[in-house]
């Protein structure tokens, strides 16, 4: 496809974050979704139109004007490829994609062994009366031992902030019952307990600022592993594909929900045959969010 001048376009429905120490400092990141495959970076100051806020991402409007060059007919060529990010300097591209694992991985082989092949279902736990997690975002991550001390390490850091919030509560909502026990002034006593349980709702909202800050800190750790992607189907399934002889996580949540449901399995490659993953078998030790609630 051949084009002349100048095309006008607008990028909508993306997830929008900053992208630390990547592509210029105070650079915007534009994903396909929360947590997805990159589409590019903008400068910081670009005038963005926000649609919509979940959890921190923000899907995003913004209109620009891209030149016919070889970055775009690169694009055309690839449209699938969000990974590959854009053409060498020199042939058009703007800036050097950020440094996110690759979440698509081509089939391996060792020998006449073709890739293995790892299927499961999110399924919901028994007797909850809940739904499987059809399309749900599913993760295939690697270098586990890695991930299992960062991830042990940020648990225990986030489980004692979370401690120290409860306590925090806890010692606000006792002050409150006191306050209202120890004048013979009723309203005087009233007005104090009141006051301590302003206090209190807002240590609580703070706790809650941490869960969310923590499950952040999680998401980021597993894009850093991030092997592979896929879309669990309306039944919960999901499948990856050309996998070499190894020790890989699954790690999918349900998006949009205060507390989310999560699944992770463990699984071990050795051979090049299907594996399903056993809901109570493969089950991770530790929770993604560490079941904190």
């Amino acid at each position: 496809m051949k084009w002349s001048g100048v095309v006008g376009i607008i990028l909508a429905s993306v997830a929008m974050r900053a992208a630390p120490g990547q592509a210029g400092a105070g650079d915007l990141l534009l994903l396909d979704a929360p947590r997805g495959a990159w589409l590019a970076s903008v400068r910081g100051d670009t005038p963005v139109t926000v649609l919509e806020e979940r959890d921190g991402w923000r899907r995003v409007r913004l209109e620009g004007w891209l030149a016919p060059d070889a970055a775009w007919r690169n694009a055309q060529a690839l449209p699938n490829d969000r990974s590959a990010g854009p053409v060498p300097p020199g042939e058009g591209a703007a800036a050097a994609p950020p440094a996110i694992p690759p979440l698509a991985v081509a089939p391996a082989t060792h020998g006449n062994l073709p890739g293995a092949t790892i299927r499961g279902v999110l399924a919901p736990p028994p007797g909850s009366g809940a739904g499987p997690g059809g399309n749900a975002v599913v993760l295939l991550l690697g270098g586990i031992e890695a991930l299992d001390t960062e991830h042990a390490r940020t648990g225990a850091d986030c489980r004692q902030k979370v401690n120290a919030a409860d306590a925090r509560v806890d010692e606000l909502r006792a002050a409150s019952q006191r306050a209202l026990n120890s004048m013979d002034n009723f309203r005087d006593a009233s007005n104090r307990s009141d006051a301590i349980k302003k206090e209190a709702l807002a240590a609580e909202a703070q706790r809650r600022t941490i869960i969310q800050d923590c499950r952040r800190a999680a998401d980021a750790l597993f894009e850093n592993h991030a092997l592979q992607r896929t879309i669990a189907d309306g039944s919960g399934r999901f499948e990856f594909n050309g996998l070499a002889p190894g020790l890989y996580r699954t790690v999918a949540t349900a998006a949009g929900e205060s507390s989310p449901r999560t699944w992770s399995f463990d699984c071990r490659v050795d051979g090049s045959g299907p594996i399903s993953l056993d809901p109570n078998a493969n089950a991770s030790r530790v929770g993604p969010y560490w079941d904190l609630r």
